[in-house]
C-alpha cells in the first residue's frame, strides 16, 4: 500500500486485500468523515487497535510518576495525541504532564551500519509522508486544544528537525522537566542512542520506556542502541500479549 507506513517484508496478501479494501470502503462511503472516526472499529486493522491498548496500558503504568512524555518519532501523529488525549482523560488538570513530539517529518536522511540487516534489506523509504504532515499534526494540535479543561495552557510541544538537536533544545528550555514517560520510535540507532543517554538521566524509578521495534529483525539499530546504553539484565523488559513489536522497560 503505497505510503503507508507499512514494511512489505512483513505483510500478506490477506494484509495487503484488507488495505486495499479499507481504502475502497473509505473512499466510496457516503458516511461522513465525522462518523468513519466516531465508528473507527468498523475499519480499522487489528494492529492498529493492539497498538493503542498497548500505549493505554502504559500511560497507565506512568500515571503516578511526575516528568513529561517525551514522543521520539511523531509520524503522523498516532502515539503522540494517544498520549495528549489520555492524559486529558485521566488528569485533565495535571498541567505538568506535558507532551513533546519529537520528529523530522520528512522522513530518514541517514541510516547507520548497525541499522542493516543482512538478510533482509529494509525499507525506510515507507517513513517518509507524501503529506504535509508537520502542518496537519499542528492543525490537529489546534483541534485538541478547543475542548481541553486547561485549554489556556499549553500541552502539546512539537520539535522539528534531527532529534540530536532538538533534544538539546528541549532541555535547554525546560531544565525543570522529569520524563515520566519516553517513547522511543525513531526506529534507528544513532538517534536511538542518543536520546536514550541523554534523557535517562531525567527518568525516576518507576518511569517507563516504550519502544517501537526492540528485538526485531527488520530493525536492529534500536536494540544495539539499547544494549550499548543499559544493562539490560539489571531492568525489566516486558511486553503484552497483544502486541507484537512494541516492549517497555521499567527504570
Amino acid at each position: 500500500m503505497k505510503n503507508s507506513f507499512r514494511d512489505k517484508n512483513i505483510q500478506s496478501k490477506k494484509d495487503k486485500d484488507e488495505m486495499s479494501l479499507i481504502n475502497e470502503i473509505l473512499e466510496t462511503t457516503n458516511e461522513s468523515g465525522f462518523n468513519i472516526l466516531d465508528n473507527f472499529t468498523k475499519y480499522t486493522q487489528l494492529s492498529t487497535i493492539s497498538r493503542f491498548l498497548t500505549r493505554y496500558e502504559v500511560y497507565k503504568l506512568q500515571l503516578g510518576i511526575p516528568g513529561v512524555i517525551l514522543d521520539i518519532g511523531v509520524g503522523r501523529g498516532s502515539s503522540l495525541f494517544t498520549w495528549a488525549k489520555l492524559s486529558e482523560i485521566f488528569e485533565p488538570v495535571n498541567y505538568t504532564r506535558e507532551i513533546h513530539g519529537f520528529d523530522t517529518f520528512d522522513g530518514m536522511s541517514k541510516i547507520d551500519n548497525k541499522d542493516k540487516n543482512k538478510k533482509k534489506k529494509t525499507n525506510y523509504e515507507i517513513f517518509k509522508p507524501n503529506e504535509n504532515s508537520f502542518t496537519n499534526i499542528k492543525k490537529a494540535v489546534t483541534l485538541f486544544n478547543i475542548n481541553r479543561k486547561l485549554s489556556h495552557i499549553d500541552k502539546v510541544f512539537l520539535y522539528k528537525g534531527d532529534v540530536e538537536k532538538t533534544i538539546i533544545k528541549f532541555e535547554k528550555e525546560n531544565p525543570h522537566a522529569l520524563v515520566s514517560l519516553l517513547h522511543l520510535d525513531v526506529d534507528v540507532y544513532k538517534p536511538t542512542k542518543f536520546v536514550l543517554k541523554r534523557v535517562i538521566k531525567r527518568m525516576p524509578k518507576g518511569s517507563i520506556i516504550l519502544f517501537g521495534e526492540l528485538s526485531t529483525k527488520l530493525y536492529p539499530g534500536e536494540t544495539r542502541a539499547l544494549l550499548e546504553t543499559l544493562e539490560i539484565k539489571k531492568k525489566a523488559i516486558k511486553r503484552f500479549p497483544f502486541s507484537t513489536t512494541m516492549s517497555y522497560l521499567v527504570i
